[in-house]
């Protein structure tokens, strides 16, 4: 009975969502879309957004310019989307990415802005568990992130979707985005080329 309890405690607990979506400043990590070009995140230093802190990820193109910066708070099992400008946030945290160790779904209804004319969004978010993978030349557990976005309504709105595949410990390996607005669409693909650990 004693060794069992004794093993029970010593076994490695579950993963959790910031075990696969780390954020830790200093760390950059540079992606490429199968061209030439690659791009950059980098994790900036925890900033207060209305009262709580959230974590800034900074995106840049080869010339290192800014090109994009999203706010991220992990509460619990749950990674949230807190907005792309310090004075201006989401009306609402989008959550993004949701993870206790096992499948899950979510869904989420809020604003696109904070702006009073902002169009109605309305996501739906589903996590799976995939097999291990060779990361950098180790094997990782791996989770695949799918978020469909819905944009306003009718024929003209904006319909989303978002493939991502995370490795615990890593971060994002790869994401498939494909966004539709009435008949035109477009696909991009990101994968991970390299992580910089923060010095």
């Amino acid at each position: 009975m004693l060794a069992l309890l004794l093993a029970l405690l010593q076994s490695p607990s579950p993963p959790k969502a910031v075990d696969f979506f780390p954020v830790v400043p200093g760390t950059v990590r540079t992606f490429t879309d199968g061209t030439s070009e690659t791009t950059t995140d980098e994790v900036e230093a925890p900033v207060d957004i209305g009262g709580t802190l959230a974590t800034p990820i900074v995106g840049r193109d080869g010339r290192k310019r800014v090109i994009s910066t999203s706010y991220y708070r992990i509460d619990g099992d749950t990674v949230y989307l807190v907005g792309y400008d310090v004075k201006h946030p989401l009306p609402r945290a989008m959550p993004i990415l949701q993870f206790n160790g096992k499948p899950g779904k979510w869904l989420f209804d809020g604003g696109a802005s904070d702006a009073q004319d902002a169009e109605a969004l309305h996501l739906s978010g589903e996590t799976k568990l995939l097999r291990d993978r060779l990361v950098f030349g180790q094997k990782r557990a791996t989770i695949q992130v799918t978020i469909r976005a819905e944009i306003g309504g009718g024929p003209s709105g904006e319909h989303d979707e978002q493939v991502a595949i995370y490795a615990q410990g890593v971060g994002l390996i790869e994401l498939t985005s494909k966004a539709k607005v009435g008949r035109d669409s477009n696909t991009t693909i990101r994968r991970l080329e390299k992580v910089e650990e923060a010095k």
